[in-house]
């Protein structure tokens, strides 16, 4: 019942900042993607307007139903012939190795059962060269910032479909990619739950 509010909830309550700093981060983020891409925990499909005409092919990983019914409507006309819409974790897809150019993460890492095997399954299914391009919310700048994210995110983790407040995707991600592309960037509102992690991972 909670996943089919929140797939019912989350465009609006993002419509105002899609339409400013956070899809505009998007964008940019995604302007040169190209060839196999791979959204990891699609939601309800805000990535894909952005996706450039040379995305060949593209598949859409996304574990909640409600969420995955609202895919098809917000893949672009031009993509639905190569699109694939998987119900699977990001611990586990359905993808061979080394079979995805380029990997997204946005705001998803946060929510993921198991992070670090997540990004095992990142490294097994994009190739060397590849990239994960990553639009994460984490950890809070200050002390008192991770104190305050500490003592929240149990109620915070209910109510917002499993995600967690405080993990560090530039930490998670590096032990597999390298990060030095990474960098702390100012995504209202996203940047009100802690620091934004933006840029790409290469493989």
């Amino acid at each position: 019942m909670l996943d089919r509010v929140f797939a019912a909830i989350y465009d609006p309550l993002l419509a105002g900042a899609e339409r400013g700093r956070l899809g505009a981060a998007r964008a940019e983020l995604l302007r040169d993607v190209a060839g196999h891409v791979l959204v990891v925990g699609a939601g309800t499909g805000a990535d894909l307007r952005h996706l450039p005409d040379a995305v060949t092919q593209l598949t859409l990983v996304e574990p909640s139903g409600p969420m995955r019914d609202r895919l098809p409507d917000a893949v672009p006309p031009r993509l639905l012939p190569v699109t694939e819409v998987v119900g699977a974790f990001a611990e586990r897809m359905p993808l061979g190795d080394a079979s995805v150019d380029h990997a997204v993460l946005s705001l998803v890492l946060c929510s993921v059962r198991d992070p670090d095997a997540a990004v095992d399954e990142l490294h097994r299914v994009v190739r060397p060269g590849g990239t994960v391009r990553v639009l994460e919310h984490g950890t809070a700048a200050s002390p008192t910032g991770r104190a305050v994210q500490r003592a929240v995110n149990p109620v915070w983790r209910v109510v917002a479909a499993g995600c967690n407040l405080d993990r560090d995707a530039a930490a998670l991600l590096g032990r597999r990619f390298d990060v030095t592309e990474l960098e702390i960037a100012a995504v209202p509102p996203v940047s009100r739950v802690g620091r934004v992690t933006l840029g790409a991972a290469r493989r």
